[in-house]
């Protein structure tokens, strides 16, 4: 199984999130060409997520209660369902019918987001060495010259182009699958079930451990602004003047700047602590959204977006690694799926309300500086919540 395991999944990620560049990366441009404004393009993104929370519940409860699936069973349905739908959407020109088919896939390609995670912790819990981390980088890689590549298309012909790409790198995904071995849970999770009882639900997780809730909300607050200038960045770019090709070179920017920050996680995870990581991660989280608040033009976006080396490079290897080091093993895969719902889920949710209502209303200003100062908050809540997790305090 060990054998060009990390090639395998590095390829496979790295077209998952080339396929999510090009569909939820171009979302808010693709509506707006349909008609539709930014309030309804908040909806929209509200949808999803809480049609992703309702499925990150489902998945988490499924992947431990029945020994047999595994993350990647998940996956290859979700990529399906998502063919299927973004097929629909291609062919239709009615509004409820896009509307809808963009939630689907908006949601399915969130909760695969979160399955990658899972999928990847099951090899490093079964003591199969995978660097998930470089991996992950990789596929921030593939999201950056994807959105570059998009944004120049898009400029040249239409936003329509984006469909024959999001087929090839979507459909590609779903084969490359069938050639991953997926860790065996069974003897794994059987081990845990005889020491420690069955796996609780979610309520119970949340109840057994008020410190574990207490990051999640926190990061819940820090990611507002996070999930917010990745929705409606084309209105901040647009705000200074700029356009898709500007998005296209933005969104491209942070995400190079993602695979050196996880492909170096490994080695300084093992001098500095994943609760210190994840810590930092979040104070830099609060600094972009500071910084690009104050950015009057398309230079100063580009200087908030290289923050996403510390900030989103380094939160997605720290929370994931950080949660499984803090969880039993039978509370390991949910906690994975309590991250996407508290990130993709709730983040997305509150931000894409709260963000379309502000910009319909107000000033992209008006929401920086909000989701900055709820930033800000959660950061402070972050620290204090790793601090009790890794003392392994209660409250």
């Amino acid at each position: 199984m060990q054998k060009f395991l990390f090639i395998k999944f590095t390829i496979i990620l790295s077209l998952y999130y080339a396929s999510y560049a090009i569909i939820i990366g171009y979302a808010a441009l693709f509506m707006q060409h349909k008609g539709f404004n930014n309030m309804e393009v908040g909806v929209f993104f509200a949808c999803s997520a809480v049609s992703c929370i309702v499925m990150q519940f489902v998945s988490g409860s499924l992947l431990d209660q029945f020994l047999q699936f595994s993350s990647k069973i998940l996956i290859q349905v979700a990529s399906i369902i998502v063919l299927i739908f973004g097929l629909i959407l291609f062919l239709s020109e009615n509004r409820f019918t896009i509307f809808l088919c963009y939630i689907v896939i908006g949601s399915f390609m969130l909760v695969n987001s979160s399955l990658f995670n899972s999928l990847g912790m099951e090899y490093i819990n079964a003591d199969i060495h995978l660097n998930y981390s470089l991996a992950r980088g990789f596929g921030s890689l593939s999201y950056a010259l994807t959105s570059l590549v998009i944004g120049i298309i898009i400029k040249r012909y239409s936003v329509m182009s984006i469909f024959p790409a999001f087929f090839l790198a979507q459909g590609l995904m779903f084969l490359g699958l069938f050639i991953l071995i997926p860790a065996k849970r069974n003897l794994l999770f059987q081990k845990s079930r005889d020491t420690d009882g069955s796996s609780c639900g979610f309520v119970h997780l949340f109840t057994k451990r008020p410190c574990f809730l207490f990051l999640l909300v926190s990061i819940l607050l820090v990611y507002i602004s996070y999930t917010a200038i990745n929705n409606f960045h084309i209105n901040i770019i647009e705000s200074v003047g700029g356009g898709s090709p500007e998005l296209g070179v933005s969104t491209s920017l942070a995400a190079m700047l993602e695979l050196p920050a996880m492909a170096l996680f490994v080695p300084v995870s093992k001098k500095v602590s994943y609760r210190h990581l994840l810590s930092i991660s979040c104070v830099f989280f609060f600094l972009k959204a500071f910084l690009m608040l104050f950015s009057k033009n398309i230079s100063g976006i580009y200087r908030s977006q290289c923050l996403q080396f510390f900030s989103y490079g380094l939160f997605v290897p720290a929370s994931a690694y950080f949660i499984n080091s803090v969880l039993p093993i039978q509370d390991k895969t949910k906690g994975q799926a309590a991250l996407g719902i508290f990130t993709f889920g709730l983040s997305g949710l509150v931000s894409s309300v709260l963000s379309g209502v502000l910009l319909d209303h107000f000033t992209v200003r008006t929401m920086l500086a909000l989701e900055s100062g709820l930033a800000f908050i959660g950061m402070f809540g972050v620290i204090v919540a790793c601090h009790l997790l890794a003392s392994g305090k209660d409250i």
